[in-house]
């Protein structure tokens, strides 16, 4: 895990970056910045994993660089967190409208910040124990075996036969030179039955492969239908639907382009933009009352964006929108 640490306090950053050299996975590396501008231009160059941010530093605050960082390109699957010396009711109400997964406060206790860095390693890798995973001593296989478990795990419930097998083969290839199992748990959730050795596990997936038949696109059902329901809020990200729908961030990511065709932060900002059209066109919503109902609590964000995105301006855009409609609208003798 790639971990971005953003605090003006020389004394935070020294002892959080401590704390994380204790963390024992081979693959944690940790970048150190001062200030919200330089945490802007970390993420966007570097794309960690984890950020943890303080709220107040020089320029740019931790909570403003989150709220535009959140709604970029690219920069899926980021998990934020708040470090702050001050328990206001306030910020925290707003780092949780802006989806930030924690609030902590100084100082950060090395218990609490090794849990977190646990749970995020754990929920990047579904399918494989951390343990199996740090053995491998390859970040980039230990993800592709997380994804192929994942996609096996899915076609399960899907029962789509020749794409079971495929993926089967591909796990096979992956795991059989170190015999990698899938995680006991995992097996026993997703294909139903407790088994802990990788020969075994081998059997019996071979064996369901004979027996699938094909089927419909369930995951990808489930990921539309939650992607219509929550997309804007103001919260919504991919961890959300990860979590909601049981899989890493990672395989939700593959899963969009794969079968919505479309990056995850695409297909939520054509919704976004589709309803903000529509509530500048037919109401009477101040600009950046729109922008919050579209999911962007920052007014300057919202507009730069639909700017983009349309080549009008929201004002612009609700002209051209008003004159065409009174244009069309038959006039009474």
């Amino acid at each position: 895990m790639k971990i971005l640490v953003a605090d003006d306090e020389e004394t935070a950053c020294l002892v959080i970056s401590h704390h994380i050299r204790l963390y024992p996975s081979p693959y944690t590396s940790c970048k150190i910045v001062r200030d919200g501008e330089e945490l802007m231009e970390a993420v966007r160059s570097w794309k960690p994993d984890l950020v943890f941010t303080d709220i107040r530093m020089p320029g740019l605050s931790g909570l403003d660089a989150i709220s535009v960082l959140k709604n970029e390109d690219d920069l899926e699957g980021i998990s934020f967190y708040i470090l702050s010396g001050y328990s206001y009711f306030s910020y925290a109400r707003q780092a949780i409208h802006l989806g930030v997964r924690d609030y902590l406060l100084k100082p950060v206790r090395k218990e609490q910040l090794l849990q977190i860095l646990h749970k995020e390693e754990t929920e990047r890798l579904p399918g494989i124990s951390l343990a199996q995973a740090w053995a491998l001593h390859d970040q980039e296989k230990a993800e592709e075996i997380s994804l192929s478990i994942q996609r096996l795990a899915m076609l399960k419930e899907e029962g789509l036969s020749d794409e079971w097998q495929k993926e089967l083969s591909h796990w096979v290839s992956l795991t059989e030179t170190e015999q990698t199992p899938i995680e006991a748990a995992y097996f026993e959730h997703r294909f139903g039955k407790h088994l802990e050795c990788w020969r075994d596990q081998t059997f019996w997936l071979q064996e369901m492969a004979q027996g699938s038949s094909s089927g419909g696109t369930l995951l990808s059902d489930a990921l539309r239908a939650f992607l219509d329901a929550h997309y804007a809020e103001p919260s919504f990200c991919m961890d959300m639907v990860a979590g909601n729908l049981g899989y890493s961030s990672q395989y939700i990511s593959v899963l969009c382009k794969k079968e919505l065709g479309r990056k995850f932060s695409e297909l939520v900002t054509e919704k976004r933009m589709v309803l903000a059209k529509k509530l500048l066109s037919e109401t009477n919503l101040l600009v950046k009352e729109v922008g919050m109902q579209c999911g962007y609590p920052h007014a300057s964000y919202f507009i730069k964006l639909f700017s983009e995105t349309t080549g009008l301006s929201p004002q612009e855009w609700r002209k051209r929108t008003s004159r065409a409609a009174l244009s069309s609208t038959p006039s009474t003798p």
